[in-house]
């Protein structure tokens, strides 16, 4: 939960902006001021945050030697970060940086407008950043299926998160974190632009030629309550040697085969239009279904041989599960430790439900595997669910060798005893 972020400045003023701009969400974080790289790179190691936000255009914070710092040491990685900046060539910097953890960057006159939602997104899906330390040596398999507002900046933020997963995990390298951006960013702004706000070829073309910014369209195209209640279906499946993905829109799909053809004699030098038979050139597998509102894609990996390193826990299995079917009853013994790779799952104790649990909790049965000790409550399926099932032996051989598995652990122990001291409806031993 992202109650409290650092924020690398040494500028009072983006402080106060930023509490300003995040007021609309629920629950609020508070921003504390980093005012240098020394003490920035400390609190990295130290707390390994998941989030992160920098101020790339204060002049007293050195982001060459911080970036350099992160792109020499792997485990500042596992922070996430948000960059603020002011100057437009700052911002084409970024985009050349290469150590794939830079999850947005946002201007700092568009803070109210972009900073909600990407936290939004951010801590809808915190376990791809939070579990990318584990992605490359304990956790073989992510699922995850979202419903995406009409917003392309939702579609960006997404994007990255998974591109930076699977890049910090070892199994893409920047090239191939570059050909898996591309073609997941043109399917879901496709979905988004001509699927949901049914902007035509046409339509795109005459906006992009008067040099206006395709989001203030869809903005328009949103005032329909109608079209702004459509969302984009996405899917994907991060498996240990390939991904895949779908995209599905709730428009009234396009001739795909009829744009297809038309692709391949188009101007290549025209605005938009290609993107397509980019993607296709990009991926493993792209194929529309008949209506032409929902694509499913591959990629095999390409990997990063710069950041892989050798995995001691290699082709778990993967236990597939059925609504009803129970993973553990109260009081058998706590020999295994269960890592959620989807779905969800109830927790009770004498018919008494206690708490609901999914891939953002990773972990089920962890207090009681860890204490050698019977399981406090009946853990049962909610929906078709997977879960990967680790010894004791094969977590020990794991700690030893990455530290880093026991702080993500213990952190996990820690947010749910105060989940628990704050509300009776969260277990915190099973």
């Amino acid at each position: 939960m992202l109650r409290s972020l650092a924020l690398i400045s040494t500028r009072q003023s983006l402080q106060q902006q930023l509490t300003s701009a995040v007021a609309v969400l629920s629950e609020p974080p508070k921003f504390t001021l980093l005012d240098n790289v020394e003490m920035a790179i400390a609190h990295l190691e130290i707390e390994l945050p998941a989030l992160c936000l920098l101020d790339a255009d204060d002049p007293n914070i050195d982001t060459t030697a911080l970036f350099r710092a992160i792109a020499q040491d792997s485990w500042l990685l596992q922070t996430g970060l948000l960059v603020i900046y002011e100057n437009p060539a700052t911002a084409q910097a970024l985009e050349q940086q290469t150590s794939g953890n830079i999850i947005q960057a946002v201007a700092l006159n568009e803070l109210e407008t972009k900073v909600p939602v990407v936290l939004d997104i951010i801590e809808k899906n915190r376990r791809l950043i939070f579990q990318r330390g584990l992605g490359q040596n304990l956790m073989q398999t992510l699922y995850g299926s979202f419903k995406l507002a009409n917003d392309p900046l939702a579609a960006e933020v997404y994007v990255k998160l998974i591109c930076n997963f699977l890049y910090q995990a070892g199994r893409l390298n920047q090239a191939g974190s570059m050909k898996l951006r591309l073609a997941l960013t043109e399917m879901l702004i496709n979905a988004i632009e001509h699927g949901n706000c049914e902007i035509s070829f046409a339509e795109k073309a005459a906006w992009l030629e008067a040099d206006k910014p395709m989001r203030t369209l869809v903005a328009q195209r949103n005032s329909d309550q109608t079209i702004a209640q459509r969302r984009v279906h996405f899917e994907y499946a991060l498996l240990p040697d390939e991904a895949t993905f779908t995209v599905a829109d709730e428009g009234q799909g396009f001739d795909w085969r009829e744009h297809l053809k038309n692709s391949e004699t188009d101007d290549f030098l025209a605005l938009h239009g290609r993107g397509i038979m980019m993607s296709r050139s990009v991926t493993d597998s792209l194929e529309f279904n008949d209506i032409g509102n929902q694509v499913k894609f591959s990629i095999h990996y390409e990997k990063n041989a710069t950041l892989a390193s050798p995995q001691l826990i290699q082709d778990l299995p993967v236990c597939e599960l059925s609504a009803g079917d129970i993973v553990f009853r109260e009081g058998d013994e706590g020999d295994e430790l269960y890592f959620i790779s989807s779905g969800s799952f109830e927790v009770t104790t004498d018919g008494k439900t206690l708490a609901q649990l999914n891939a953002d909790d990773m972990f089920i049965g962890d207090m009681s595997f860890l204490l050698n000790g019977n399981r406090h409550a009946t853990v049962t399926a909610l929906e078709p669910s997977r879960l990967i099932t680790i010894s004791r032996a094969e977590f020990i051989r794991a700690l030893r060798k990455y530290p880093q598995y026991g702080l993500v652990l213990a952190r996990l122990l820690a947010q749910r005893l105060w989940l628990r001291n704050t509300a009776d409806n969260t277990p915190a031993n099973l």
